[in-house]
């Protein structure tokens, strides 16, 4: 008997334990492939995500274009993606954090 509720917590826990399912396809969060070719010395390339590839003068304009909107919009919510998955890790990270910052020279003029 004592065999049987054993087997049956087991088989529960690891069922309950599995790796988590969620993936960004799910969330919605994958980047649009968008195929573009590129031909360098005979060798073609495609590259789906050349469409992410601002020029500095979509990086520094003071109203954005609709292809550095749709950058951005990516961008963060990748951002709070990570932000989301790595929320039970925010103590460790800022502990790292203050350690990194207590071995800088602080007085540093140079």
């Amino acid at each position: 008997m004592i065999k049987k509720i054993l087997k049956i917590t087991c088989i529960t826990l690891i069922l309950s334990c599995g790796k988590n399912t969620e993936t960004k396809e799910e969330l919605n969060i994958m980047a649009k492939k968008i195929p573009e070719k590129f031909i360098y010395h005979s060798d073609t390339i495609i590259d789906n995500y050349a469409w992410m590839r601002l020029s500095d003068a979509q990086k520094e304009a003071d109203t954005p274009d609709a292809q550095t909107k749709d950058v951005l919009d990516y961008l963060n919510v990748e951002n709070e993606y990570l932000q989301d998955k790595m929320s039970d890790t925010k103590s460790f990270q800022d502990k790292l954090f203050d350690e990194f910052v207590s071995r800088i020279k602080q007085d540093d003029e140079s």
